[in-house]
């Protein structure tokens, strides 16, 4: 296959950069606005955004908002142990009845105090209401 056209590469020619006017290849070609500016205002410190790293890290770090506050474990003492919570200390003086105790399961059981001298009747419920019949 025979070539017809020469390849003219991937820029235009010069003929037609010659055909359009300077000003129109400016505004093809890429530019910043470095030099002209940007019309606006400058922005107000309130109306600055928040840093959120200042709201989020209050009281790991110092921010503007708050200060680190140091961390501090109260002292222990024996009260904060559970075992000394459950078993408290319990008064003195248990030692006398604990000899009236010893004492008593020392006499057996005839060394305790007789009965009562009471008089017990031998008679029932059954015995009162029937007594003819019995």
């Amino acid at each position: 296959m025979p070539a017809t056209y020469m390849s003219s590469g991937v820029f235009p020619g010069q003929t037609a950069i010659k055909s359009i006017s300077q000003a129109d290849l400016r505004k093809l070609t890429y530019g910043t606005t470095y030099k002209a500016g940007v019309p606006g205002k400058v922005m107000r410190e309130e109306d600055k955004w928040e840093n959120f790293i200042d709201i989020h890290d209050v009281g790991k770090k110092d921010t503007k908002y708050m200060k680190v506050q140091q961390n501090e474990a109260p002292l222990l003492d024996r009260s904060s142990c559970t075992n000394r919570r459950d078993f408290v200390e319990l008064p003195l003086g248990d030692n006398i009845i604990n000899a009236a105790l010893a004492d008593n399961f020392k006499k057996g059981f005839k060394g305790g105090a007789a009965g009562l001298d009471a008089s017990a009747k031998n008679n029932s419920a059954y015995k009162d209401e029937f007594a003819g019949y019995s």
